[in-house]
Parts: structure tokens; C-alpha cells; sequence
């Protein structure tokens, strides 16, 4: 597949967001001490009969060859060895009647049997759940992760680029659906992040330089990202702009005008919304998101196939 998410590498979750790598991460070194393995504990603390069996539905959109579980459940098993997962599609009538009763806003969602909290290892791992308003324990979204937003409304032919300069394969995936946006009559808009990772040069006046860009040269603006990506360890935007035949002062006078700091916070308003700190984060029809590291066209194309 050349749509490739983040955990798709094996078969695991998609988006997120880099709070869920950042999660996981967390759990392999918080009880570092222990000296059984995943699946050692697993032998150690399942005894048949004795440990209980506890039911984790999970409601997902089957639909989405993306929206994958695999590693939360993965994670959930080498804590409660004993818990077995039914997933169900968000349209099924069951679904619609759980995701109103929990107000559900996101999926996957994972409602878990209280017996859990039975557990013997309960206590330790608390902080992986979320107690809800009736007695199902709920794991905790940023594990659960996020494929698809139930409460936004669906916009036809659009998506949304979180972009961040200085990330892996950012030009690649730039490049890709600018082209994709053009042979399919997408509307592509690009909001820029700054991810927390240690980074050269000046990451703020980079994405200043690119919204002034885009309100004072449309026409060029995607160019200018592209090469820009491209350029930017090597050579200041004032050479990438030059190249492009952008006016250094056109562009100096709109970053030090009142009117910058309106761009900077229309682009940074959808990233806090969906709190997206990371970049090559799509947004697609504005309610399915994705991490991705290379684009197929035939599998994005099929998202804007069938009113789906």
C-alpha cells in the first residue's frame, strides 16, 4: 500500500496524532524494572478458569481499511490477558445507540467490562482508562487514536495538509496531492506546524514567510513550499523567495504588518482544534484523519468515491 500510516507499518493505528507514539513509548519504559517480557507476564498472570474474561467492544468504521485497532488491542492484551474484543461498525444500529448514550465523538472507541478493574494489575495500569458516566471503563482516547470525527460535518472534495517544513518525506507527500488535488478537482489547503522536534534555523519565520507568501502570491505559493521543503537546511527563504521572483519587501512588509498575526491565527485554528502537533497529517472531507508518509492515488480517490 502507498497510502502508509503510522500504524499501518503493522497494521496498527493511524493517527494520530504524535501524542499516541508518544504513549507507547511512555509504557515501554515505565515499569522498565520488571524483568518478565510482554508475553512472559502474559503466561504468568493467565491462569484459565481463574483470571476473568473481560469483554472490550470496540466501535470502529469497518468500512475503512485504515481505521485498524491492532495495536491498542495489542497493548491491552499484554496487560489483561483475559480480555477479548468485539468490534462493530459505527452504523449498526447497536453502534448508534451506544455512540448517543456516550456521546461519542471519535473513532475507534474502545467500552471495556468494569470486571477489569478486578484485575490484579488494575491499579498499575490505571492511567491507560477513563471511567465513564455508567459503569464501562473506556480506554483512553489518545491510545485508542482517531481515524474519524463523528461530530464533524462532511465537506465533499477537500482536504486539509498539516505541514511541517522540516518533517521526513514532507515534500514527497506535498507533491502528491497537489497533483492529486488538480486531476481530481480537490480543494487542498495547507495549515503549517511546528512540531516540537529540535530544529534548525527559525521554524516561526518560516511559516510567517509561507502565509504571507500564499495572501501576496497565489499562483506561486505552492512552488515556493516545495522548493522551500527542499532548500530549507541549506539556503534562507530570502534565497528560495528570489528564486521563485518574490518581492523580499513585499514580503518583509506583510510579516511586520498588523495584518500577519490574523494569518498566524486562522492557520493555527484547525491544528488546536483537532490537536494535531505533527506534520504530514491529512484531513480528509474534514472529518477523517491520517498520518502519512507516502500517497497512492487510487487508495485516497476511493475516500471521495460514493458519497463515502
Amino acid at each position: 500500500m502507498a497510502i502508509v500510516f503510522e500504524n499501518l507499518v503493522r497494521k496498527g493505528i493511524f493517527l494520530a496524532f504524535v501524542i499516541i507514539i508518544s504513549f507507547f513509548f511512555a509504557l515501554s519504559f515505565t515499569y522498565a524494572d520488571e524483568t518478565a517480557s510482554s508475553c512472559e507476564e502474559c503466561k504468568a498472570t493467565y491462569v484459565p478458569g481463574e483470571t476473568k474474561d473481560i469483554d472490550a467492544l470496540i466501535i470502529t468504521d469497518k468500512s475503512c481499511s485504515f481505521c485498524a485497532t491492532q495495536m491498542p488491542r495489542e497493548l491491552l492484551k499484554s496487560k489483561f490477558p483475559g480480555i477479548k474484543f468485539e468490534a462493530i461498525d459505527y452504523k449498526e444500529r447497536q453502534a448508534k445507540k451506544l455512540i448517543a448514550q456516550y456521546n461519542i465523538q471519535t473513532l475507534p472507541y474502545f467500552l471495556i467490562d468494569p470486571l477489569i478493574k478486578e484485575e490484579e494489575s488494575f491499579d498499575k495500569f490505571r492511567f491507560l482508562f477513563e471511567e465513564g458516566k455508567t459503569k464501562k471503563v473506556l480506554l483512553r482516547k489518545e491510545l485508542a487514536g482517531i481515524c474519524l470525527y463523528l461530530k464533524r460535518k462532511e465537506v465533499g472534495n477537500k482536504i486539509d495538509l498539516f505541514l511541517d517544513f522540516y518533517e521526513k518525506g514532507a515534500s514527497e507527500v506535498l507533491d502528491a496531492l497537489i497533483s492529486f488535488s488538480r486531476e481530481n478537482k480537490i480543494n487542498l489547503d495547507l495549515h503549517f506546524i511546528i512540531s516540537q522536534n529540535k530544529k534548525v534555523g527559525y521554524p516561526n519565520e518560516e511559516v510567517w514567510v509561507a502565509l504571507a507568501i500564499r495572501e501576496l502570491y497565489p499562483n506561486e505559493f505552492n512552488n515556493y513550499i516545495y522548493r522551500r521543503i527542499k532548500d530549507i537546511e541549506n539556503t534562507s527563504w530570502v534565497d528560495t523567495a528570489e528564486k521563485e521572483g518574490l518581492s523580499y519587501k513585499k514580503i518583509r512588509d506583510l510579516m511586520t504588518s498588523a495584518a500577519m498575526d490574523k494569518l498566524i491565527s486562522k492557520n493555527k485554528q484547525l491544528a488546536e482544534d483537532l490537536m494535531v502537533g505533527d506534520g504530514n497529517v491529512i484531513l480528509v472531507k474534514n472529518n477523517r484523519i491520517f498520518k502519512v508518509f507516502n500517497i497512492d492515488k487510487e487508495e485516497l480517490k476511493s475516500f471521495f468515491k460514493g458519497g463515502e
